[in-house]
């Protein structure tokens, strides 16, 4: 599809140049038409809503023309100064590259600002129908969806936003493909196989990639929405829980039943990506489930976790730099009093 692709945009550049003239074109007959509304508010003295949400799609319209026409123009401004063949695989690679990580990035947006709201509404539900009905919350902030794309797309992990994760990857994938393709240039390879070692150095790349991002934005939106719906409630508290099983990292495990105030949290789920931690309400003392060493022996159940098991956890505790001292220390003598009783450790 990438070659097939590059093929005809090499083969299609004046057409290119045509589509950016119909782009210029369809721009133009909007801003004509916002005109048009303007001047026939200014006659009537004000705006009828029937004209106030024609103008509205229609500057969004605008917005998506102008974006896709800048993108059209820097990929034929970008073919023109090619000189070799080289520069010219990787305009195009980048370019196709690009376009789809547009759509991407649009996609998730959308998923994850749908995500945002049901999670929203759903802790709203849960905080009402609260347990015996000890307390009663209301909530009367609404949940806008332009406000809620807005937090997603200002939302940040580890400093990134959701664009710059993808922009990575995307980045990434363009300097493997264009790779491939110049490797089989070289060499003579038929497009049928390059096209195939396309799709096995990229499929699995792109399959990881994607799972990872989608899985790790998703319960960044879910901890975001349960926040904003905790301090909505006026929830001062929340307590830390992970996923005490297999996969869980000795980062994560320490944090299990640690108590914080809503207010002065300075960290949240997910602290890594594929990271699966929530963070609880605590409406009142019931609320606490067990103390952290508790969460920890759990995690170390001795009928759960065999010798080699508990040498590999021993050792990532060890590697961890982010685990304080005292919870370092908690941790490896829950792991050598079961490696005690397994006969591994005197």
């Amino acid at each position: 599809m990438l070659l097939r692709k590059i093929q005809q945009r090499v083969n299609e550049e004046s057409l290119a140049r045509k589509y950016l003239q119909e782009l210029e074109r369809l721009i133009r007959d909007i801003e004509k038409r916002l005109k048009l509304l303007e001047q026939q508010a200014a006659k009537k003295g004000k705006w009828k809503r029937s004209w106030w949400h024609e103008a509205e799609r229609l500057l969004e319209f605008k917005q998506a023309l102008i974006q896709e026409y800048e993108a059209n123009k820097r990929v034929l401004k970008a073919l023109d100064n090619a000189t070799t063949p080289e520069e010219l695989i990787q305009t195009l690679v980048n370019a196709e590259f690009n376009q789809y990580n547009r759509r991407l990035i649009k996609k998730l947006t959308e998923d994850l600002v749908e995500i945002y709201i049901n999670e929203t509404e759903w802790t709203r539900k849960f905080l009402q129908n609260y347990v015996g009905g000890r307390v009663k919350f209301e909530f009367s902030r609404q949940i806008n969806q332009q406000v809620v794309t807005q937090l997603i797309k200002g939302a940040t992990i580890n400093g990134k936003t959701l664009k710059e994760y993808l922009s990575r990857y995307s980045r990434d994938s363009a300097e493997i493909a264009e790779n491939i393709i110049k490797n089989g240039i070289a060499l003579g390879e038929s497009v049928h196989s390059t096209v195939k070692q396309l799709q096995s150095e990229l499929t699995d790349i792109a399959k990881w990639r994607l799972e990872t991002t989608v899985r790790t934005w998703t319960i960044k939106t879910h901890t975001d929405a349960n926040i904003d719906t905790y301090r909505e409630a006026g929830i001062k508290r929340v307590q830390w829980c992970s996923a005490l099983d297999m996969r869980v990292c000795p980062r994560c495990a320490v944090l299990d039943g640690k108590v914080f105030i809503l207010s002065r949290l300075k960290k949240k789920p997910p602290l890594h990506p594929n990271c699966r931690c929530c963070l609880l309400p605590i409406v009142d003392e019931n609320d606490i489930f067990d103390s952290a060493e508790e969460g920890y022996k759990a995690w170390l159940a001795e009928d759960k976790r065999s010798p080699e098991d508990l040498l590999e956890i021993r050792s990532r505790v060890l590697r961890e730099k982010s685990i304080k001292p005292e919870e370092k220390k908690v941790l490896l003598r829950i792991i050598d009093d079961s490696l005690k009783k397994k006969g591994y450790l005197k």
